[in-house]
């Protein structure tokens, strides 16, 4: 019986522990599944018919993520009513819809299914009021006609009309948007000719009607057809005919910026400050479209600016918005500078940046203010080797940009130390400036010879390091030898300047004028330290 009763006790144990144990249950697979269309009222690719309602159901619970993003070409006078209930989706159509015509309702991936919003990848329903369905298309890529990226959310439009005024009068009889690739295809359109844009809808009534509102355009008609036309399109924002401001805007602390619709010419403005207390200078940029307005009042105050130009009259205010007595406030006023070589800074162990240059290199100062000439003049600039070792460099009117914006001091200038400071000692433009520097080694810089396969008096060859631009040549030179440059990845930019003003010029859609041609090369130059490179580039016709 003893016996008995112990396995007797050890078997409840045992049950009793199988119990207790919990196992969490197993979650299974993450659905990874679209819904998948079941039943559409009336049939995908129906013809002759005019419907007032159309009903697509899917096989799981659906959901309309976004309403918006929903494109019925040809567009329709009343926006229809799309929702979204249980399995299905409703379109309610209130226009009378055209004879002949084929629609096309594209959903892209608006509709995901209510757990982990898969989605309907580019979902379209296609109808026709006629006997058959259009099949032609029409395709292509929107890039930024200057930078050359990819342009999201443009609406790329066609048009049956051919005047020039039709995209500023009129809506188009097809349109698409772009994606994020800057990619569009406009299908189930009828075979013929048509005028095709791209704009930027900044007030969304599918009308190029604002100035400020980028645009692009075919050259010449475009030609669809059931095996596809593609339509590179270039944006820009389009030329302005007249000279007015388009933006006021504070920067920083006593700074403001001013940015017209296009360049003031060789003309200067007339500047009158009308403000008792705040009182300043303007200067403006190298194409004189945008103007900076330097204020030097730190009190509580509005500025008044009236600028006469061009036949026009801007009175221009803002706030000064300050506590007098803040010393922070004016320290903000005080000049800041970075100094530009081109090289990306580095820290020392002991948390020192320094800056390189190259051998050949001038020293250049930008400050975010102008500068008093006659006190700069006077504090000068300190090379300093160590505390024992130093050379002051006086500045001349050859060192200071007209603006007074910026300090170049020569490569001659400079001494033959391989690392220094230099030092700006403060004065009543800006506290004491230093700067770290190192003249770059044979192993820390390389040479760069480039080759032009044909010279070209129009074209101009830009080389980019990190996205900046840091050398320009023209082409009408076949051959062109950089004894010092940095290491690293350059991309090649070349620019077709057509009226040889030596900078890129935008388009005028009403001149039927293109923005200047700018190409990247598809192959970036590598240039690794102490290497000697040869490059030949190809100019394009």
């Amino acid at each position: 019986m003893r016996v008995l009763r112990i396995v007797l006790w050890v078997t409840c144990l045992a049950v009793i522990s199988s119990c207790a144990h919990v196992v969490n249950p197993d979650g299974g697979a993450k659905d990874a599944k679209s819904p998948s269309l079941v039943k559409a009222s009336p049939a995908n690719a129906s013809t002759a018919i005019q419907p007032k309602e159309i009903r697509l159901q899917f096989d799981e619970y659906v959901q309309l993520l976004n309403a918006d993003a929903v494109i019925i070409s040809p567009p329709l006078a009343n926006i229809p009513t799309i929702k979204a209930k249980n399995k299905s989706i409703r379109v309610a159509l209130e226009d009378t819809l055209l004879p002949n015509t084929t629609y096309s309702i594209n959903f892209g991936d608006a509709i995901t299914d209510i757990t982990e919003r898969n989605p309907v990848k580019n979902f379209s329903y296609v109808f026709s009021t006629g006997t058959f369905l259009d099949t032609a298309f029409v395709a292509g890529t929107l890039k930024d006609a200057y930078s050359g990226k990819a342009l999201k959310d443009y609406l790329v439009m066609l048009y049956m009309d051919f005047d020039d005024s039709v995209p500023a009068k009129h809506m188009p009889y097809y349109f698409t948007k772009t994606d994020a690739d800057g990619r569009w295809r406009i299908n189930n359109v009828k075979e013929r000719q048509y005028r095709v844009f791209a704009l930027k809808d900044e007030n969304s009534n599918f009308v190029f009607d604002q100035v400020t509102e980028p645009i692009a355009f075919a050259d010449t008609l475009i030609k669809a057809t059931a095996n596809g036309t593609i339509v590179p399109l270039f944006a820009f924002k389009n030329e302005s005919d007249k000279v007015r401001l388009e933006s006021n805007k504070t920067i920083a602390a006593g700074i403001q910026q001013l940015i017209w619709s296009k360049s003031l010419g060789s003309s200067t403005p007339n500047i009158e400050f009308l403000s008792k207390k705040a009182q300043g200078s303007i200067c403006f940029s190298r194409h004189r479209d945008t103007a900076y307005v330097y204020t030097s009042s730190y009190a509580r105050d509005s500025v008044i600016l009236e600028l006469s130009y061009a036949n026009n009259r801007d009175t221009i205010a803002w706030e000064i918005r300050a506590d007098e007595d803040s010393l922070q406030w004016r320290k903000k006023f005080k000049a800041s500078a970075l100094l530009n070589t081109q090289a990306a800074s580095r820290m020392t162990k002991s948390n020192v940046t320094v800056q390189s240059f190259l051998p050949n290199q001038d020293i250049s100062i930008r400050f975010n203010r102008p500068l008093q000439r006659d006190l700069i003049n006077a504090s000068g600039v300190y090379l300093v080797k160590d505390s024992s070792t130093s050379i002051r460099i006086n500045i001349d009117s050859t060192m200071l940009s007209a603006d007074g914006m910026q300090l170049q001091i020569s490569n001659a200038r400079l001494n033959s130390w391989n690392d220094f400071k230099l030092i700006l000692p403060a004065n009543n433009c800006y506290d004491t400036l230093k700067f770290n520097l190192h003249r770059a080694s044979e192993e820390e810089r390389a040479s760069l010879q480039l080759h032009f396969d044909k010279t070209s008096s129009k074209a101009i060859v830009f080389l980019l390091l990190n996205e900046q631009i840091v050398y320009r040549f023209s082409a009408s030179s076949a051959d062109i030898s950089l004894k010092h440059v940095w290491p690293g990845t350059y991309k090649v930019m070349i620019l077709q300047d057509e009226n040889a003003n030596g900078r890129w010029d935008t388009g005028n859609y009403f001149q039927h004028r293109q923005a200047e041609k700018i190409q990247f090369l598809p192959n970036t130059i590598q240039v690794k330290g102490n290497w000697e490179v040869v490059q030949e580039i190809k100019i394009p016709d």
